[in-house]
């Protein structure tokens, strides 16, 4: 997705909606294994019992992040749609990069 199509999408979100996907993202980063002390012991303890289908570990251990289980966990704890949540996710990717997944493909794809 690219920045004009999440920033339209996330337009129409309302600012407790934004923040409950901002909350839910950090939680599923808590949940793989990604960051830790962003959530509460109690709610990362609570997230791993009644989600562990989203919990997966490649084969050196390190945990795997997964597009797809990321917005389906994210949906699942905030009731808010898909769209809403592969925007925030895409968002992210793009805040923490500064360019969207695809142009990191294609950008990596013309290296090789």
């Amino acid at each position: 997705m690219t920045p004009t199509e999440f920033t339209a999408i996330l337009s129409k979100a309302t600012a407790p909606q934004l923040e409950a996907l901002d909350a839910a993202h950090w939680r599923y980063m808590t949940l793989i294994g990604i960051v830790d002390g962003e959530v509460s012991d109690e709610v990362a303890a609570a997230d791993r019992d009644a989600h562990p289908l989203f919990i997966k570990k490649g084969d050196t251990g390190l945990p795997i992040f997964s597009d797809a289980d990321c917005v389906a966990f994210m949906a699942a704890i905030t009731g808010l749609s898909v769209a809403f949540c592969a925007a925030w996710r895409d968002k992210d990717f793009y805040d923490l990069h500064g360019e969207s997944g695809e142009e990191m493909a294609a950008r990596q794809y013309a290296e090789v």
